[in-house]
């Protein structure tokens, strides 16, 4: 009896740790699809933290909870916001809503390997790359057309108040913002990525001076009247797309209350001045083995 249960366990053991790994896997390769769809760059670490919480608590939730079905469902949304949390550190709100991007990926992946195994005999680290691969290639197919703007989204690091901030950017052609004594180009920054490195909203640290080099801009929306946004000086700002650094020791960055992208995909607007009359470009260049930095200043 002791042998036959020992047994038991030791194929139920088995069982989690390979259905573990295998989901680690998958989810890996997922947040990595999400990383590209929504151009916000996820750190390595996080991923890897983030997959392992995602695989063993859906592994978790299956053994514990495999007849209740509303409870299993309730608990499977929960992981995975967590798991979109813990990749990126998203607000809240981004954090449910990439939620549904990724659960939207793991059907298509999940469906996609499910189908592929059925019909080829392969490791399955070669089936769920090949999922991976298949779904980015039908993504690109079918948003190939509405997604012409790609083109236009950078990668803006800068320093605000002797915080760094790591944001994608949307280049806006239609932003003509200036700081009216500098006649410095301003970029718009949504209020809640601010808040994700700052305590409190800029207007509240202004109150209390807390805050250094603000500037007020005004601003006219279309159908509104004129308004007034707070902006604060940013230092070392570096603007990158693919091979090419763009860098500003100044530039001019205004807060938002108001979301910039209704489905999250950038959260800051960069002004077209910043591209068109950079600071100093620098474009990486690969010569065999070495790497080197070629800098240039604009005229």
């Amino acid at each position: 009896m002791t042998k036959y249960f020992l047994e038991i366990f030791y194929n139920c053991i088995m069982y989690f740790i390979e259905m573990f790994l295998e989901q680690w896997i998958m989810i890996a390769f997922q947040l990595k699809l999400l990383e590209w769809i929504i151009h916000k760059k996820m750190k390595f670490y996080k991923i890897f933290a983030a997959s392992i919480f995602g695989s063993f608590s859906g592994c978790l939730i299956l053994q514990l909870y495999d007849e209740d079905h509303g409870l299993k469902l309730g608990l499977m949304i929960i992981s995975i916001v967590m798991t979109v949390k813990i990749s990126c550190a998203f607000p809240m709100k981004k954090a449910w809503k990439y939620s549904v991007y990724l659960l939207v990926l793991s059907l298509f992946t999940g469906g996609i390997f499910t189908m592929i195994k059925s019909q080829i005999i392969l490791p399955w680290l070669i089936l769920a790359t090949a999922s991976c691969m298949l779904v980015r290639y039908l993504y690109v197919s079918a948003v190939k057309d509405m997604n012409h703007d790609k083109e236009s989204f950078y990668q803006v690091e800068f320093k605000i108040l002797h915080k760094k901030l790591e944001v994608c950017a949307f280049l806006d052609t239609g932003n003509f913002l200036y700081e009216p004594v500098s006649q410095m180009p301003v970029c718009i920054l949504e209020e809640e990525t601010f808040l994700k490195y700052f305590h409190e909203p800029l207007f509240k640290m202004i109150e209390k001076q807390e805050a250094e080099g603000i500037r007020m801009i005004p601003y006219q929306s279309v159908g509104r009247e004129h308004g007034m946004m707070p902006a604060v000086m940013a230092n070392d700002m570096k603007i990158t797309k693919e091979d090419r650094i763009i860098e500003h020791k100044k530039a001019v960055i205004a807060i938002s209350k108001v979301s910039l992208s209704k489905w999250g995909a950038y959260e800051m607007l960069l002004h077209p001045d910043l591209i068109k009359m950079g600071g100093n470009d620098c474009v990486k260049v690969e010569l065999g083995k070495w790497k080197k930095d070629i800098f240039w200043k604009r005229k």
